[in-house]
């Protein structure tokens, strides 16, 4: 055998929500221009799949359990659920260092041009079409809809509220709350927009120093926490050039431009972190004292949510310098928390799977309507209350108030089960909606097991070129890239 640069194995064929991380690490470059220690070839990171997978898994519980207001959540105590509210400010994270790493990955198999296309077909169609078609269907499904007698007049409130309530100076805000829970489609456009130039640079030699540099840095025992410096550092800058100009609710700190500004940042140094292999060994070996800094960040952002800023959503007067060392310990924590699960992911998770394949075969419409399913399901348990009666006066069923938390499972289940349902007999079989929701033809697209993937890797080890074709490259889905 010789060797010749071994066939990418691409794994399971899909279009994610934020491209795919079917490239190894930098992917297939020339041969001389491949990194020593960067690995190339048809090694796949699955762990980038399988956080992607769970963590939409979370935000869907999370929706469930105390949705968009932690005042008033649904199946859980509004102290327990205050207390969770800020937690997905630095899980959310995981998601866009995630993405970042996508992107860069998608960047070593497209030309600039193909990348952009792709992004604004995956990523701001389906935002625009999203805000102004389901949004307001998934506001009037609410059983707490302020109009629940008229989808017309939900209709209209939805942009005329936003319009007349939000600063426009405040664009990301805007979008959030046009998008509500699509937000993250919008700001994953921006940030694909904004970081190109320093995608495509990152894929140069010019880069080699640079990376050499934060790679050395990472070497050093906890020095990887000091890569959340420009995290801490950009959002507190946000907040300090921003504070006279905006209100400050936990929505902006969540949002709005502070964490515009924030989740972009962690964007672009995803896809610094997997250009090295041994940069991921270091994320390995220093988890646990990214889990410890984490949780005495986010402990600290517990107690200022409930003693310093009174209420997790309540507008009130917030000094300068209580939400700028929010933004700090946020910074903290959410890179942390990065860290933390990428660990665990390269640990337990860098395998593939049929379940994994299936959900990645999907992912886009899963996120897309799972909002939507929740409210269904809570509109047919509830009907619609009545919007002039205080939430804590509402005539919710004698079961609801027993078993209150029993019934979020209940309503949990109900709404996966639809939303797959829905995605199975809707989407999948009808080929447009297939293709602008990233929906695969097969149910388990591309499943490459577990015996051909470790029988690659060790290809891959030893120099040598696969002889063996992956078994699905003569099947690939219709919507799949080229």
């Amino acid at each position: 055998m010789g060797t010749t640069k071994p066939e990418r194995n691409p794994g399971p064929e899909f279009d994610a929500v934020d491209g795919d991380s079917r490239t190894a690490i930098l992917g297939d470059r020339e041969q001389s221009q491949v990194v020593p220690g960067v690995v190339t070839g048809p090694s796949r990171l699955y762990f980038l799949d399988w956080i992607r997978v769970l963590a939409l898994l979370v935000v869907v519980v999370y929706h469930v359990f105390v949705g968009g207001d932690p005042v008033s959540p649904t199946f859980l105590p509004k102290e327990i659920a205050a207390i969770f509210f800020p937690v997905p400010l630095a899980g959310i994270g995981v998601f866009f260092a995630v993405s970042g790493a996508a992107s860069a990955f998608s960047l070593e198999r497209r030309t600039k041009r193909q990348f952009v296309f792709e992004r604004v077909f995956r990523l701001a169609i389906p935002f625009a079409a999203g805000a102004i078609i389901l949004v307001p269907i998934t506001e009037w499904l609410d059983p707490w809809a302020a109009y629940p007698d008229s989808f017309t007049q939900t209709y209209s409130e939805h942009f005329k509220t936003i319009f007349s309530t939000q600063l426009l100076l405040d664009v990301p805000l805007v979008l959030s709350s046009l998008g509500a829970w699509l937000w993250v489609l919008a700001f994953l456009f921006a940030f694909s927009m904004m970081g190109l130039p320093i995608l495509n640079w990152l894929r140069s030699k010019s880069a080699d120093r640079f990376c050499d540099a934060m790679t050395g840095l990472a070497s050093r025992r906890g020095g990887l926490l000091l890569w959340s410096l420009p995290v801490m550092g950009i959002a507190a800058f946000g907040q300090i050039i921003t504070y006279p100009l905006l209100d400050a609710p936990i929505s902006d700190l969540y949002n709005g431009w502070t964490g515009f500004l924030r989740f972009f940042v962690v964007f672009v140094l995803g896809a610094i972190l997997v250009r090295k292999k041994s940069t991921l060994d270091y994320v390995r070996r220093d988890w646990r004292i990214a889990l410890l800094a984490g949780s005495f960040a986010m402990g600290l952002v517990v107690l200022m949510s409930a003693f310093v800023f009174e209420s997790a959503v309540n507008t009130a007067e917030r000094s300068l310098i209580a939400l700028v060392f929010w933004q700090l310990l946020e910074g903290v924590g959410a890179w942390s928390f990065v860290l933390v699960f990428f660990a665990l992911g390269l640990r337990w998770l860098d395998r593939p799977g049929r379940v994994l394949s299936y959900f990645l075969g999907m992912i886009l419409a899963f996120y897309f309507f799972h909002q939507t399913a929740i409210n269904a399901v809570n509109l047919f348990y509830f009907g619609h209350f009545d919007p002039s009666i205080p939430v804590d006066d509402l005539p919710y069923p004698e079961f609801y108030l027993t078993f209150r938390f029993l019934n979020g499972v209940l309503v949990l289940f109900a709404a996966v089960a639809l939303l797959l349902a829905f995605i199975e007999l809707v989407v999948r079989p009808i080929r447009p909606l297939r293709r602008f929701l990233g929906v695969t033809r097969e149910r388990v697209p591309g499943y490459y097991d577990v015996k051909s993937a470790d029988r690659d890797r060790r290809v891959v080890d030893r120099g040598e070129a696969s002889q063996d074709p992956p078994a699905h490259e003569s099947d690939r889905s219709d919507n799949s890239p080229p």
